[in-house]
């Protein structure tokens, strides 16, 4: 299995809600820094794409790899989904939930690049942007996102 072959499982085992595959393709040191209010562990990773699977439970990332090189792979995702279930997004420091809406969402292309080890991903870096990751989610439900905004 390819470095890239592991990033396509990692997404498709989101999409498909198998959080066994997830688990399989993230180290346990795994570390995520984006659009999401502090860096997120494996475990905080896993809880934030539930929380977004169940609402979203049609989510494609639409991932496209641009490179793949020793051990790195760089790639751009685009997040689709229709928002069918209660969304309760993993917010470090408020609770809060937004029933269905119906509305469709198609977020701006975000770059991301992924470190492996082995056949298992230890980072993932995606670049914030103003109208991607939650903020993009929250803006297109028409909802105020409630924390500063990306520069881009």
């Amino acid at each position: 299995m390819s470095i890239a072959d592991v990033v396509r499982a990692y997404h498709r085992g989101i999409e498909q809600g198998d959080w066994g595959l997830v688990d399989e393709c993230l180290a346990d040191s795994f570390v995520f820094s984006g659009p999401t209010v502090q860096p997120l562990n494996k475990r905080a990773l896993i809880s934030s794409m539930k929380a977004l699977w169940a609402a979203f439970p049609d989510i494609g990332f639409n991932l496209r790899i641009v490179q793949e090189q020793a051990n790195q792979v760089k790639g751009v995702v685009n997040i689709t989904g229709t928002h069918t279930g209660t969304l309760i997004p993993p917010f470090p420091d408020r609770f809060m939930t937004v029933a269905p809406t119906g509305k469709k969402i198609s977020l701006v292309d975000e770059p991301c690049t992924y470190l492996l080890e082995g056949n298992q991903i230890i980072r993932q870096e995606v670049e914030p942007r103003r109208d991607g990751g939650w903020p993009g989610i929250f803006r297109q439900l028409g909802l105020e996102y409630p924390y500063p905004l990306p520069d881009s």
